[in-house]
């Protein structure tokens, strides 16, 4: 009797929630108004253990109620205005819980654009720590933007900063470093070959350096017992430092 029951009806019970063994159910005894367990599961050709499971689900809803009173325990569905009232209750719980998701992802939105700002940091100790750096450095293959005294660099990371100065330039990764100016400095780059232009400042008292790539910041010290760093990983604080860093280049 099921199987003469409109598709689009099927469809919308779907629509509501419903499992495809609680819609046969429901257009039969729709149709029927009452009926045992045994005579849902003949006229649906759904076993008797899943109507069973069917009836006590829709129960539950309050869409069906059951009879004892006789040999069988008869199950009658919910009259049309009730099925319509629980259809209003769905919409409105519904209307209800959708609001709720739309304040509560427009508040993590919010949360997310307000401390998009703070920035990942990453902490490295020691002269490995210090080199792992610039090997990050080389890995995102941008250009440099530095504040940098190459001779303290050199007294910190001796014949590894050669190195990766030539690889640096293999790697065609340009620099641009504000230094103090001093014999050591000057006389680094005699040829010019080294893929860095400089602009010299007459008071630049470093003692580790800051360098800009990519969306990272690395800040550095260059003690001599125990020199550490940290990088930065924040589009905002790259902005930032990149202005202070052409503000200078600059004059």
């Amino acid at each position: 009797m099921a199987s003469d029951s409109p598709l689009h009806i099927e469809q919308s019970l779907k629509n509501l929630g419903f499992s495809k063994n609680e819609t046969k159910v429901l257009i039969y005894l729709f149709q029927v108004k009452k009926a045992s367990t045994e005579e849902v599961s003949r006229n649906t050709a759904i076993t008797f253990a899943s109507v069973q499971f069917s009836l006590s689900s829709l129960q539950r809803r309050g869409l069906i109620q059951v009879d004892s009173n006789g040999p069988d325990d008869q199950y009658q569905v919910c009259s049309k205005e009730a099925f319509d009232t629980w259809i209003t209750e769905q919409r409105e719980k519904h209307d209800a819980l959708y609001e709720q998701a739309e304040l509560d992802v427009g508040q993590f939105f919010s949360f997310v654009e307000e401390h998009s700002w703070q920035p990942g940091v990453q902490y490295y100790e020691g002269v490995d720590g210090i080199k792992e750096i610039y090997e990050d450095m080389l890995q995102v293959g941008q250009p440099l933007y530095s504040w940098i005294d190459l001779e303290e660099i050199e007294n910190v990371l001796g014949d590894y900063m050669d190195e990766f100065i030539d690889r640096r330039v293999e790697a065609d990764i340009m620099t641009y470093a504000i230094m103090p100016k001093k014999l050591y400095n000057t006389s680094y780059d005699p040829d010019g070959v080294e893929k860095r232009e400089v602009r010299w400042k007459s008071n630049l008292p470093l003692n580790g350096e800051i360098r800009i790539y990519g969306d990272k910041v690395a800040v550095m010290t260059f003690d001599s017992d125990k020199p550490v760093g940290f990088v930065f990983q924040s589009a905002l604080m790259t902005k930032l430092f990149k202005a202070v860093f052409d503000s200078q280049w600059d004059s």
